[in-house]
């Protein structure tokens, strides 16, 4: 069975958030969401939406370190959820233990500047993020391990796939990221099969 973390912290946009939860867990993935924020367990969304997460960050890398790591780990956005995340120095342990063993990355919206380009996983890679951020690295990312001249290749596109990384440009592109990733843990019989399962119409996604 697959395995995927989701890293929430405060702030989280929580379309982007539970969107990948749902349409995983309908495919029988073993979807463990991590609170990245606090010691109880519990974060709030961009939008006061409390969410009860399965456990903690630091459990989660104590399970990376063991030697089992996840098939994937998410990044939901949200301006103030992408930017907690990055200042998480257990989630930048997480993300660059799962890169380093080529397993997928995926984050959406404001998260691919955020929180990857901070770390430097955007460089040379082709990605997707919230319109206009990709123009301003240094209001966003002041912090990156990236320059503007080697930040990656920007795609008006709802979610990019380069190599391990899925980038997503925001809530209403939730539920093609969320197929995408399901299509790269499965294939893509999977993903349209569940599309029409949940009555996603044509052109939507």
């Amino acid at each position: 069975m697959k395995y995927i973390l989701i890293l929430m912290a405060d702030g989280c946009e929580e379309i982007e958030a539970l969107a990948p939860v749902d349409v995983l867990r309908r495919a029988h993935m073993n979807v463990q969401t991590v609170a990245c924020s606090g010691s109880s367990g519990i974060i709030t969304g961009s939008h006061n939406i409390a969410i009860t997460c399965d456990q903690l960050v630091n459990d989660a890398l104590k399970k990376i370190e063991s030697g089992i790591l996840p098939d994937a780990v998410v990044c939901p956005g949200g301006m103030i959820g992408s930017q907690n995340l990055a200042k998480n120095s257990v989630v930048t342990k997480i993300l660059l233990a799962m890169h380093k063993a080529h397993k997928i990355i995926a984050a959406n919206c404001a998260a691919p500047v955020i929180v990857f380009a901070k770390l430097g996983l955007l460089k040379k890679k082709n990605y997707t993020c919230y319109p206009g951020m990709q123009n301003n690295f240094e209001q966003y990312a002041p912090n990156a391990d990236v320059g503007m001249s080697d930040a990656g290749i920007y795609k008006d596109a709802p979610a990019v796939v380069d190599g391990n990384m899925l980038t997503g440009h925001g809530p209403g592109a939730s539920f093609v990221f969320s197929l995408k990733l399901l299509e790269l843990l499965s294939d893509r019989q999977t993903a349209e099969k569940l599309k029409d399962g949940m009555v996603i119409m044509e052109g939507l996604v």
